[in-house]
């Protein structure tokens, strides 16, 4: 089974590298382009992974004020510790695409690097 898994893990591999880099398997790709074909799309899932944690925080935070909301107005039947946490959580991972940003400018005195990738041009 070991063989099997090692083979099925090597074939897995060599398909991914041929699909997300197709330039790597070219005879005339310069290292330029790879490169900054590279840098490109790092930061667009770095951008859309920002995204997804804004739109989880947003969901989080919902539920845990409609906790709250179904708390108060019965708590016997609704516990606390749920909404708390779950408005807790939300919370942060609004904050987390700004709390980035604010430490990417405070160490780098630059912006965020991925915020120009979804931007209209």
């Amino acid at each position: 089974m070991g063989i099997l898994t090692k083979t099925l893990l090597t074939i897995l591999v060599a398909v991914l590298a041929t699909v997300i880099s197709p330039e790597l398997l070219a005879e005339t790709a310069k290292i330029d382009d790879v490169a900054s074909n590279l840098t490109g799309t790092t930061k667009a899932v770095g951008s859309l992974f920002g995204w997804v944690v804004a739109f989880a925080g947003g969901i989080f935070a919902f539920l845990g004020i409609v906790g709250l909301k179904k708390y108060a107005e019965d708590s016997r039947q609704n516990p606390l510790m749920k909404p708390l946490i779950m408005f807790g959580a939300g919370s942060l991972a609004l904050g987390f695409t700004a709390f980035t940003g604010i430490l990417t400018k405070t160490t780098t005195d630059t912006e965020q690097e991925n915020e120009d990738v979804f931007k209209a041009k």
